[in-house]
């Protein structure tokens, strides 16, 4: 690539170190049946910020785990070099002793510890076996002083900003020797202001020759600090990047993240009806604190049988927005939705059901099956009322409803009394949205609906979404997997930091561009 990116003159000034800190040679690693890398093959050189992008499921955290120790030596197969040294390592904790410390996007703190604490956890200062805390909290106010850290090493670690952890996180690794830093997704909580905080003490890790690994979503930003970007597709690597024009380094990022020109089969459009649920100026704020807010001015329109795809990144803000939508939510709500143009109160989710809502969480085994119970009693378990008289379920009345959906989604079973956990994932997912439907609801949230399904299924849950909108549903499908976004929406609306980014009809856009707005990139 060509060009210079404008960046910081302290970055663009630091020394160069082009000696190799960390690499991986051929490293493959499978899950099952499921390979997740294939033949990946990566230096990491001393003093750069080296970004690893791609869509989710590329394999990016995988890759990490791996460097990191999570995964132990043996677990995967392939090469693993620090400075030259072949490395073997069992866990987490050998690997940081080696100097390789990962900052996971769920950082690894203990709330109920002050600052010094954290910082010094396991490796307290002590004298005859008694922890020496005066020593510990001088020594922990020279560490932050050194690192420019704004906070009292006796403060409670909870009452720090997520922008704070992560810095006395970074700290802890320093005064360990860290030699290769990994950050996961490191500003996917932070405000604007806190993410230039958190770059400039990238660039200062930088300057002091320590490898940096960054993982990121977020285009504009990975732009802004990578010396070099490498791109992973399924599992395998796809393109190197180095430094350049940031437009031009963007456009051949999405590029290679996609891997081909694209000719999809859209769905064939159908009459779109009138507006049914409007969301208008949505700003969901933290209850306590100064926190950014999670969703920031959010308007959005859903028609009766229409098809929107709600797209975005790891902590785009989609999440938070379904749970608005289905009475979920936790902190200070403002703004106003409406359905059938009148103002809706929820405000939990049996009121949700109430108002016609019905929602398809992406994580079924966690948040929607019962997988001891049968297929029967999975489906009708929403609606009992309506199938009991004086307390005992009429079998008459279950068999009825639970017959009309076996039937209606093709589930494949050999009896309704069979138990949820014996079937497949697809035909589970099916049970769970017969069960949405049974509460007989107007407007349907699918959230991630073909996650963790074979691509046949994945065929059969998007004939039953396009089924759903052409007899009027109102249909929402929050996606991370851009493909899906492009194949079954009629409007792609896509999220980044809170807030709504990009808007389009799907015949009108293109997955670069998409992607380009979904990342912050050009």
């Amino acid at each position: 690539m060509t060009g210079s990116m404008q960046m910081d003159r302290s970055v663009a000034d630091s020394p160069r170190r082009p000696d190799v800190a960390l690499e991986v040679r051929n490293v493959e690693k499978w899950f099952g049946g499921t390979q997740a890398l294939r033949g990946v093959s990566v230096a990491f050189r001393s003093g750069d910020v080296h970004a690893i992008v791609g869509e989710n499921g590329a394999g990016k955290s995988t890759l990490v785990k791996v460097l990191s120790g999570f995964y132990p030596s043996g677990t995967f197969s392939g090469e693993v070099f620090l400075e030259g040294e072949k490395l073997s390592t069992q866990s987490l904790f050998e690997a940081e002793g080696r100097g390789i410390h990962l900052v996971p996007q769920d950082l690894q703190v203990v709330p109920g510890l002050n600052v010094a604490e954290n910082l010094f956890l396991n490796r307290e200062p002590a004298r005859f076996g008694v922890v020496r805390r005066r020593d510990m909290l001088e020594q922990a106010a020279g560490l932050l002083k050194e690192h420019r850290i704004v906070c009292d090493p006796s403060e409670l670690m909870a009452s720090l900003t997520t922008a704070q952890q992560q810095l006395v996180v970074i700290a802890r690794a320093m005064m360990r020797g860290v030699r290769v830093l990994a950050l996961d997704e490191p500003t996917a909580a932070l405000t604007e202001t806190e993410a230039h905080v958190l770059f400039d003490h990238v660039f200062e890790l930088r300057r002091r020759g320590i490898s940096i690994i960054y993982i990121s979503h977020r285009l504009d930003e990975i732009t802004r600090v990578a010396d070099r970007i490498t791109v992973l597709r399924d599992g395998s690597v796809v393109d190197h990047v180095e430094r350049g024009d940031p437009k031009q380094v963007s456009r051949r990022v999405v590029q290679a993240m996609i891997g081909r020109d694209v000719q999809l089969s859209r769905r064939s459009r159908t009459a779109i009806g009138p507006v049914k649920m409007e969301l208008r100026s949505i700003t969901l704020r933290p209850s306590e604190g100064v926190r950014a807010p999670w969703l920031e001015g959010v308007d959005l329109k859903l028609h009766t049988g229409e098809v929107v795809a709600l797209f975005g990144s790891v902590g785009c803000g989609s999440d938070q927005l379904v749970r608005v939508m289905f009475g979920m939510s936790e902190g200070r709500l403002e703004g106003e939705i409406r359905i059938d143009d009148a103002k809706a109160r929820i405000d939990s989710p049996a009121a949700a059901i109430r108002q016609g809502i019905g929602y398809l969480p992406g994580d079924r085994q966690r948040d929607a099956a019962f997988p001891m119970l049968s297929i029967a009693e999975n489906i009708g378990i929403l609606v009992l009322h309506r199938l009991t008289r004086l307390g005992v379920v009429q079998v008459g009345r279950e068999f009825e409803l639970v017959r009309e959906f076996y039937s209606r989604f093709r589930i494949k079973a050999r009896s309704l009394d069979q138990p949820l956990r014996t079937l497949s994932g697809g035909n589970q997912q099916k049970v769970i949205l017969s069960r949405m439907l049974s509460t007989e609801p107007s407007i349907l949230i699918f959230h991630e609906p073909t996650q963790g399904v074979d691509i046949a299924t994945k065929e059969d849950v998007y004939e039953v979404i396009h089924a759903l909108a052409r007899e009027g549903y109102v249909m929402l499908v929050v996606t991370s997997d851009l493909e899906e976004a492009m194949v079954i929406a009629d409007r792609i609306v896509v999220m980044r930091s809170g807030r709504v980014v990009g808007e389009w009809k799907a015949e009108d856009t293109t997955q670069e561009q998409v992607l380009a707005a979904a990342t912050g990139g050009a």
